[in-house]
């Protein structure tokens, strides 16, 4: 997910969809080692410990919006479908290809 679309889904997204999307993130992902999309100086794992630990199970409503945006900025593609980004369709243009059959008759004289 790119930054435009994770900030406009940000502003509008309540809390319980962002918690749904973690809980998939942390079932789903097998390489946390994967360097982040925020900054590819860090991994997956330390941008999840850093935007995580202030999130506990009883506080699902405070999460702060700049937070919120980081983790859709990076687990964006676990959250629930309804919030997925629309997805354009590629058109597909055939392709015409320039062609000439080799001649081997003039190649090594």
């Amino acid at each position: 997910m790119n930054k435009r679309h994770a900030q406009k889904i940000s502003n509008t997204i309540p809390d319980k969809p962002v918690f749904d999307m973690l809980i998939k993130a942390k079932a789903e992902i097998t390489d946390w080692t994967v360097p982040s999309k925020a900054n590819s100086g860090m991994s997956r794992g330390i941008l999840w410990n850093m935007f995580t630990k202030e999130l506990k199970a009883p506080h699902y409503n405070i999460i702060s919006p700049m937070i919120k945006y980081r983790l859709i900025h990076e687990f964006g593609e676990y959250l629930p479908e309804e919030w997925q980004p629309p997805r354009k369709k590629k058109k597909a243009t055939p392709i015409t290809i320039a062609h000439q059959d080799p001649i081997f008759e003039s190649w090594m004289k």
